[in-house]
Order: C-alpha cells, then structure tokens, then sequence
C-alpha cells in the first residue's frame, strides 16, 4: 500500500512540474540605460502590483477548476449499533477528481468524486475486501488569493457508500449521507495556473441503507453517526478564464 501512495504522489508531482514548467514565460532583458536609478515608492501597506513582483501572484477569476487529489483516510466511530467501522473497513488509500467554478478570487463552488481502497475490518474474512466512494458538493474559501502561498478551507455535503466483495457470500453494500464535510488546505502555488500543496479533513455522516448481491435495498436498523478522517495531497488547475492582481482592475486573460 506505502508503494501505491508514492506512485500516487510522485506522478501528482510530476503532472504539476510539468505544466508549471509549460506555463513559465520567458523574461526579456532590461535595455541597458534605461532602468531607474531609484525606484518609485509605494504607500506604506500597498501591495505590489508590478509584473515582476515577488510578493504578489495573479489570481483566477471566472476560471474552470480541476482538483486532483491522493490521500490516506480512515474511519472512525459507528455503521449501525453493535458493528464499528473498524469491524467493515481500516485505514486505506483514496484518490479524488473535482470539478468546481472559481467566481471570484477567493471563491469557487464545484462537485468532487472520490474512490477509496481500504484494508479489510477485523470481522471480514481473509479473502475479502473493502472498498468505498464517496461525492459531494462543496464551497471552497481561499484566504490569501494573490499569495504564493494560499490557505483555504472547504465545507460541504454530500453521500457515501462502502462495499464489501467476498470471494464466496453475496457483495454488501451500505450507503447513506454525508451531513457535513470540512478540509484545511494549504496551496503552494507554482505559477497563476497551477497549485500543489497538502490537505487534511473529516466527515460527520450516517449510514442508513444497505443491499446485498441477494436481496434488495433495506433500511439499516439502527444507524449511528460514523466520521471518515483524511490527509494527504492535491493538485489544482485553473482553466479559461482572467487572472488579476491585487488592488487593479487589469487581468489577464
């Protein structure tokens, strides 16, 4: 499992050196002469909007965004009364694609999938396995948008469903709600377009139906309140849109 999260990982890393890379212009050189002896001051607390800054990044706008994520996760608490989690599932490895709008800066509001692979629970046998997924929607707040380094947080809502596969005995199934859902991300920003940097987060949710290969979708009996708790990494993409600096109204298509 360690090798299939470094696989993960490492070509997570290469996607985003890549298109950083391709995303880089070429600087021109300063014509020799023309460059002031002192440069102009800027008020005290001004930011600095010039091209070449150091301090300040363009930041997306109206702008198509595609989140790409790996992390380890695992869940806590319980299914139905009398069955933990740990009973079904251990911890285990997921992968995650989102799609979201970025409306401003330092919104965006988008969809997310994830497909997990979990170790099996200590009431599972040893020729079975466990597996998840989970999608919802979500609204994602960045707190320092034209920074190169952007923390933000994610709340939302959505559902989940585990399955267990038995080599012998029917599939099973069970699935209900996700009722809330929080990350803390913490962006690295390696060009206008492209951000990589770590992320943890947990859900509060409830599972409330089950189905088996054998017989039809149930309710569960006494369903209990379960969370799934999360760290690893993502990888963010601006598409389309204008890019802007801090304090002007010029952007950059």
């Amino acid at each position: 499992m360690m090798r299939t999260i470094a696989i993960l990982v490492g070509g997570l890393a290469t996607l985003l050196l890549a298109t950083s890379a391709g995303a880089q212009e070429p600087e021109e050189p300063a014509a020799y002469g023309h460059e002031p002896v002192f440069a102009p001051r800027r008020p005290l607390g001004t930011p600095d909007t010039t091209a070449g800054s150091t301090t300040s990044i363009a930041a997306p706008r109206s702008a198509a965004e595609l989140t790409v994520g790996f992390n380890y996760i695992a869940g806590l608490g319980l299914l139905q009364g009398g069955t933990a989690i740990g009973d079904v599932v251990n911890g285990g490895v997921a992968a995650s694609v989102g799609g979201a709008y970025r409306v401003t800066p330092s919104l965006a509001i988008g969809l997310e999938g994830e497909y997990q692979e979990y170790m099996r629970g200590s009431a599972l046998t040893s020729s079975a396995s466990a597996r998840g997924l989970a999608g919802d929607a979500f609204a994602t707040f960045h707190f320092m948008p034209y920074s190169y380094f952007d923390p933000w947080l994610r709340l939302g809502m959505g559902y989940r469903a585990l399955w267990t596969v038995y080599g012998s005995a029917p599939n099973v199934v069970v699935h209900g709600f996700e009722l809330a859902r929080v990350a803390l991300g913490f962006d690295t920003r390696t060009s206008a377009d492209v951000a990589l940097g770590p992320m943890i987060g947990a859900d509060l949710g409830t599972f409330l139906w089950q189905k088996s290969d054998v017989a039809g979708n149930s309710a569960i009996r006494d369903p209990r309140l379960s969370t799934f708790v999360y760290a690893g990494i993502q990888g963010r993409f601006e598409l389309g849109g204008v890019r802007e600096r801090p304090g002007s109204a010029t952007a950059m298509r």
